[in-house]
């Protein structure tokens, strides 16, 4: 490596630690909001159709802009493991 490939792997080290905090601090709050989810649907009884229902209105919001972004169809799966 040269001085200067160096000497920007030492300055960037200190940022990948805040980084790989901050995923790592987004990925905990990612999961913990998940979790509220699936012990709110667990603990009602909705029904099957109930819960046809409600996807379809998630499906709506994601269209809203008439693109399914990469984030929604992952949340799109998500939920549905979750409901089902």
């Amino acid at each position: 490596m040269t001085d200067t490939s160096t000497d920007i792997h030492t300055r960037l080290e200190p940022n990948k630690a805040k980084a790989r905090q901050w995923f790592e601090s987004l990925r905990d709050q990612i999961c913990t909001s998940l979790e509220k989810i699936e012990a709110s649907i667990a603990q009602h009884e909705y029904s099957h159709m109930e819960l046809m229902s409600l996807r379809q209105e998630v499906t709506e919001v994601f269209l809203a802009d008439k693109k399914l972004k990469a984030s929604e169809r992952y949340l799109d799966r998500l939920l549905d493991n979750i409901l089902y």
